[in-house]
């Protein structure tokens, strides 16, 4: 269990960084379009209430992540939430009980301790 929960975690940590790179990407293509649309096939005219909503649409996001979530869209937030979905997919993934895991856990200090105790006798 110790090893299905060490490379679930180990995953898991990893995540964020990986999907912010792929946002950060996102976010050039998006400027890369917008450039091309503005300045090369359309005109600012066309292409000014498209850069509006795009811009707003990230203050929607963010009205819409305090009411879900109580608690202020950050980077660290964001962070968390997506390393305790992955995590949380990644024990369902590999069928490990969290519950079932502390639970050997509090056993095996129980244990550790009553050896501890028969050593010094």
């Amino acid at each position: 269990m110790e090893r299905i929960k060490a490379e679930c975690d180990e995953i898991a940590f990893h995540y964020p960084d990986v999907f912010m790179k792929q946002l950060f990407a996102f976010l050039v293509l998006q400027a890369a379009v917008l450039f091309d649309w503005t300045y090369v096939h359309f005109d600012w005219n066309f292409v000014e209430p498209i850069t509006y909503l795009v811009g707003y649409s990230a203050t929607w996001i963010a009205i819409a992540w305090y009411g879900a979530m109580q608690q202020e869209f950050s980077y660290e937030s964001l962070h968390r939430f997506l390393q305790n979905a992955k995590r949380e997919r990644l024990y369902k993934a590999h069928q490990f009980d969290q519950q079932a895991y502390e639970a050997l856990r509090v056993e095996v200090a129980k244990l550790d301790r009553v050896v501890r105790g028969l050593e010094g006798v």
